[in-house]
């Protein structure tokens, strides 16, 4: 939302390594006003980059940097920055920036082994996903209202709009993203499981309307990897089955501490902040 949706004005920012071309737009919410005067030892606009951990000479990107950004462009962005030096002017030195990360060019030349064939390795990659993605385009291509072909073509795919837990090709998809599943939070007492208020819940029996809303209140939607797919693996309870709102649905039971365990995930419900996710190597997303 800063980056790019906010007339802001600042004297210094901190920022996570990301594609160059966004590095730059949010530096241009640095002094984006003129003002007379700035604060003392602020009058040069300055943007902290968090290095990342290099070892052997090759960056090590964290997990939610790879999560969102290609991993090549984070490296080729890197490579950019490493080489121009801590001196950025703009316009000038933008063009020869972005074409550093975006030009489909061989690796520099005077690139070790090591980092040379991480280049070739995130690139591959990077080009494999990217085709994948043409193709999934080219799939769920709309045809043209002039379109001459046969009518049965337009509903020859028979697309769940809804349900996570079938193949990508049979869903029907408006956005490119990993799997994610809908989960229903409630606790276990001596007698099942139940909501916060108390009231006991069978899973066995398909939920009334006046249940099954509250059964949504407790819904929250999981897209971390590796912990979304563990839990689509799960069967949805029976009596949600018969349920038209709840037959997508996953459980989750939390104890009287709100902690729930996936596998390597601990899960968490806090009044604040809601659900959070810890992988058994004490990263959280």
């Amino acid at each position: 939302i800063i980056e790019q949706s906010l007339d802001l004005d600042f004297d210094v920012m901190v920022t996570d390594i990301a594609p160059v071309d966004l590095l730059l737009q949010r530096a241009g919410r640095l002094h984006r006003h003129q003002r007379t005067q700035r604060p003392r030892g602020l009058e040069t606009p300055t943007l902290y980059i968090r290095r990342p951990a290099v070892v052997e000479g090759v960056p090590g990107f964290e997990r939610g940097d790879t999560a969102v950004y290609d991993e090549h462009i984070l490296l080729r962005t890197w490579l950019a920055l490493t080489r121009h030096g801590t001196r950025i002017r703009v316009p000038q030195d933008v063009e020869q920036l972005i074409e550093a990360v975006y030009t489909e060019e061989a690796p520099p030349a005077d690139l070790d082994d090591t980092i040379a064939a991480r280049w070739a390795r995130t690139r591959h990659r990077m080009l494999r996903e990217r085709r994948a993605d043409e193709q999934e385009a080219i799939d769920r291509w709309l045809r043209s209202p002039s379109h001459d072909g046969e009518l049965a073509e337009f509903t020859a795919n028979n697309l769940d709009e809804d349900a996570p837990d079938i193949h990508a090709a049979h869903q029907a998809l408006t956005r490119l993203s990993g799997p994610r599943v809908d989960v229903v939070c409630l606790y276990r007492d001596d007698d099942g499981v139940r909501l916060p208020d108390g009231r006991s819940v069978d899973l066995r029996r398909a939920p009334g309307r006046e249940l099954a809303r509250a059964l949504l209140g407790r819904s929250v939607s999981i897209g971390q990897r590796g912990l979304a797919p563990r839990i689509l693996a799960q069967s949805v309870p029976a009596g949600w089955q018969r349920s038209p709102l709840l037959r997508h649905q996953r459980l989750l039971v939390f104890d009287p501490a709100n902690l729930c365990r996936v596998e390597r995930w601990r899960l968490h419900l806090d009044d604040d902040s809601g659900l959070e996710v810890t992988e058994d190597d004490g990263e959280s997303p």
